[in-house]
């Protein structure tokens, strides 16, 4: 599995790395505009990512708009990433604003660790949870 976590803090991309790094290789990606870049080079090259997890509240674009960013990019491949937002922001109204916009999962920080596993084999990106 290859994940890209898009995440300006860098003690939230680590503690988000040590959970998925164990699955195949985890890149990173601080900004919007970095993450867009990582993901449309990832589509012309054809190597593109299984999993990408967003951070909603980044400086200047948000995660909502990053999420919509990547659909509209992506409406063409065959293969679509799993996208989960992973944010600190629990109020409905971004919740409901984030599956509207095609996340596969909403999880809360400080991740559980069970409860990522839970949503990677729901979405068929691992087949047993350790």
């Amino acid at each position: 599995m290859r994940s890209l976590i898009i995440e300006d803090d860098k003690l939230s991309r680590l503690k988000l790395s040590a959970l998925l790094e164990d699955y195949g290789p985890v890149h990173f990606a601080s900004t919007g505009e970095e993450a867009i870049h990582m993901v449309s080079r990832a589509f012309i090259f054809k190597d593109g990512y299984d999993l990408i997890c967003i951070d909603y509240a980044l400086p200047g674009i948000t995660g909502g708009d990053i999420l919509q960013m990547i659909r509209s990019i992506e409406k063409d491949e065959k293969k679509k990433p799993i996208i989960f937002m992973v944010t600190a922001k629990d109020d409905r109204k971004t919740v409901i604003e984030s599956f509207r916009c095609q996340c596969e999962a909403y999880l809360i920080k400080p991740i559980d660790p069970d409860l990522l596993d839970k949503h990677l084999c729901e979405n068929e990106l691992i087949s047993v949870v350790s």
